[in-house]
């Protein structure tokens, strides 16, 4: 029977956010098994989807006045950070997220989660830093090559997000996930009609070797940038005017993709006092 939505872990909420690194527009399945059993495991969860406001802010304010305490309490921490993304509270998680970094360096996941974050807030260079971090200690790692691309190419910077790609598909001919990711940058590129045409064959190429069950998603981000495209196109004044400027809006104008995430499940402060991890645990 599959779970519902207020049962989901915490951590299902935030692998949406990370996998928007990896792949553009949260397609990729990634592995987040050993951050999804810190809560799961967690005996202080409770389903927060009905909590008014208020009270979600109250239990914000218990973590923190415990984290006052006990700064490095995880799962006050932890607590924190679910309730701060529950509440889409970026600026509030990231302070308590860069610490359950440090605490546990070896959970792969926060340093993701993190660059997602920063990009939320447009902090491009400090989430390229991150990804490229964690590329020195896993430089082989396909999923975080596709993960700098992305970042790259949202920040603008698409020179060198297609660099990355084309090396991707270079290695693996048959792994969509690079190719949609430039079919995505090219994209950007407005004013470059061959850009375009090149977009619209990778797309297509990208959702033939996808799997059947992510066809559909595919189908419609390609089905999003073709009306972005044709936006750029018809807008009034578009295209280059008699004075040869280009009067049409950049890529850097388009709409966000990033899902909001839905409340759900989280511990609450008094657990947080009452139920320390072990040694092992972090």
């Amino acid at each position: 029977m599959p779970e519902s939505r207020s049962q989901t872990p915490l951590m299902q909420r935030i692998a949406k956010r990370i996998v928007f690194i990896i792949a553009p527009l949260a397609l990729l399945g990634l592995s987040v098994a050993p951050f999804l059993s810190l809560l799961q495991n967690n005996p202080a969860a409770t389903n927060t989807q009905q909590l008014p406001e208020e009270r979600i802010q109250a239990e914000i304010e218990g973590y923190e006045a415990v984290l006052e305490r006990e700064p490095e309490n995880v799962i006050a921490l932890q607590g924190l950070v679910n309730l701060t993304l529950n509440t889409n509270d970026v600026e509030r998680a990231i302070p308590a997220l860069t610490k359950l970094k440090e605490l546990q360096p070896e959970e792969p996941t926060y340093p993701l989660l993190l660059a997602r974050l920063q990009m939320e807030q447009g902090n491009f260079p400090e989430a390229i830093a991150l990804i490229e971090a964690q590329l020195e200690q896993d430089p082989e790692s396909t999923s975080l090559k596709t993960g700098l691309a992305s970042v790259f190419s949202q920040a603008g910077q698409v020179d060198q997000a297609i660099q990355i790609y084309d090396e991707l598909i270079a290695e693996d001919t048959s792994n969509f996930n690079p190719i949609l990711g430039k079919a995505v940058a090219l994209s950007q590129q407005l004013q470059n009609q061959e850009a375009q045409q090149e977009a619209q064959e990778l797309f297509a190429r990208a959702i033939e070797l996808a799997p059947p069950d992510q066809r559909p998603q595919l189908e419609e981000i390609k089905e999003y940038y073709n009306q972005v495209a044709q936006s750029f196109v018809i807008q009034d004044g578009a295209g280059p005017d008699s004075e040869g400027e280009d009067t049409r809006e950049s890529a850097e104008d388009q709409p966000e993709q990033a899902e909001e995430l839905p409340s759900e499940t989280t511990t609450t402060p008094e657990a947080a006092t009452e139920t320390e991890p072990s040694a092992e645990d972090s």
